[in-house]
């Protein structure tokens, strides 16, 4: 049942690494195991897979979270996860890599089954709703989506 499980995941994963809201999908030790390009674009990085590969993953999330109200938060969100509690979409500011604080709720969920023993982390995945326009964060020699921004600055 946990192989079948992972399987559906790693589906769930194929779908999301082409979405554009920045997804992720965390370890049970909370390393970056997955993300995708609108995750790199939201940490400041090019959308690329190198971004993913050489710089954000096996970094631990947490260590991208920027101040005490948001390293308090996510620190009872993980209490709630090692108990097996539902967690409900949250706030968190994040560091870019240009050292700018970048804000966003996530949504998330446990990975069934992931959980080794009571009281350790499950693994997790999610999606970090960005609180600020999508254009904040894209290249700006990036014109593939055009419409999108005008729509997100109301024109």
């Amino acid at each position: 049942e946990k192989r079948n499980l992972h399987l559906a995941l790693d589906n769930l994963s194929r779908v999301m690494l082409a979405a554009d809201t920045p997804y992720v999908r965390l370890d049970a030790e909370d390393h970056i195991v997955n993300g995708n390009a609108s995750l790199a674009m939201f940490f400041g990085l090019p959308a690329t897979t190198e971004s993913l590969e050489n710089v954000l993953k096996g970094t631990r999330f947490e260590d991208w979270i920027v101040g005490e109200d948001s390293k308090r938060e996510y620190n009872k969100v993980q209490d709630r996860r090692r108990k097996g509690e539902p967690v409900e979409p949250y706030v968190m500011n994040f560091r870019s890599i240009q050292g700018k604080t970048v804000t966003a709720r996530v949504v998330s969920s446990v990975v069934p089954a992931s959980q080794d023993h009571e009281g350790s982390l499950p693994e997790t995945f999610g999606l970090l709703v960005p609180q600020q326009p999508i254009s904040m964060f894209r290249r700006k020699d990036d014109q593939s989506r055009p419409d999108r921004d005008r729509r997100a600055q109301g024109n």
